[in-house]
């Protein structure tokens, strides 16, 4: 028998809420900044959020999707 480990991957609702966090190193450990905006879309490299009146895009290796 054979297993295969499934694809997961977080397509956000356009016009919907995201969250993002950022994990930051620090001399006395690991700091989150979080991010709470509306997505407007992506590429393969950014998102691009709607935060605080303004298109913001960050990087998509440095900032994750989560669940609140």
């Amino acid at each position: 028998m054979t297993t295969t480990d499934e694809l997961v991957t977080f397509v956000p609702r356009k016009g919907g809420l995201i969250h993002l966090v950022h994990w930051s190193r620090r001399d006395d450990g690991w700091v989150p900044q979080t991010m709470i905006g509306i997505y407007r879309g992506c590429d393969p490299h950014s998102w691009i959020v709607e935060s605080g009146g303004s298109l913001v895009s960050v990087a998509r290796d440095e900032w994750s999707p989560f669940m609140p």
